[in-house]
């Protein structure tokens, strides 16, 4: 398992929360990263544009939970050749 990703230089924590990054939503009293999981490791989106994000929500009751990573074709490639490689054949 490859260690977590670094905290990105250059980005304070959100207020409120002085343990969070930038990347982190908290559900459910547990702290989330948002960004996209692809090959092991956390990636941010290829357009690191504040709002390239959605708000995912809870399936129980439709709250939102959290702002969510917005992929772009660039995450969609990469994650697709990682599993690729993860299961050849």
């Amino acid at each position: 398992m490859a260690p977590p990703a670094a905290k990105p230089p250059g980005n304070p924590p959100p207020a409120g929360n002085p343990t969070a990054t930038p990347h982190t939503a908290t559900v459910a009293n547990v702290p989330v990263d948002t960004r996209h999981w692809i090959a092991g490791a956390r990636v941010t989106s290829a357009t690191h544009a504040p709002t390239a994000t959605f708000t995912d929500h809870s399936p129980i009751d439709g709250a939102p939970l959290a702002e969510i990573a917005r992929g772009t074709a660039a995450e969609a490639r990469a994650a697709v050749a990682a599993a690729d490689a993860a299961f050849p054949g």
